[in-house]
């Protein structure tokens, strides 16, 4: 289903961009792998340990029936169990057999405003002497990223972080 979605968003949206767009498309057709069953992706993926994925996406799949990422705490509203067939996977190594797949990080960590250090899963209090900087500590810039767009908040988080770990730091 989000292989469906992720081509049908490639299809329509038009805010996307020429290049991301291509890049997409063969991604999704070439740079992929797709099997029936956990067990046949991993083997085309070289994953040696087949029970960890397996276990990795029982857990997932759970927490999407609970509505809790156990894990990393994603939002209700953004799990979405895998569980239909096929399941794909897509190469993003360096080493892929057809190209190397651009791709970085966009939000995810919540972190002081102050500081740059990352909050705790439940916001309650900061991870001492733990930061983050760049887009991952700035949140999401737009529906779609533009080369450049995060040099800004890159240099803002990452001197924030600096100044803070230097004032704060053990000596």
């Amino acid at each position: 289903q989000i292989y469906e979605e992720a081509l049908e968003e490639l299809r329509t949206d038009k805010s996307i961009p020429f290049a991301p767009k291509l890049q997409g498309y063969l991604n999704l057709y070439l740079n992929r792998e797709h099997a029936l069953t956990v067990s046949e992706l991993a083997r085309k993926c070289n994953i040696s340990d087949k029970e960890a994925l397996q276990s990795t996406l029982d857990t997932y799949n759970h927490d999407c029936d609970t509505g809790i990422d156990s894990e990393f705490g994603k939002e209700k509203g953004c799990l979405q169990p895998l569980r239909t067939v096929p399941f794909y996977a897509i190469n993003y190594c360096a080493k892929s057999k057809y190209w190397f797949t651009p791709w970085l990080t966009m939000g995810g960590l919540k972190v002081d405003e102050t500081s740059g250090l990352v909050l705790r899963k439940d916001n309650s209090q900061t991870i001492p002497r733990l930061y983050a900087a760049g887009r991952n500590a700035a949140g999401l810039p737009s529906k779609s990223y533009v080369s450049g767009l995060s040099i800004a908040d890159c240099v803002f988080s990452g001197r924030r972080a600096g100044m803070h770990a230097a004032k704060n730091g053990r000596h």
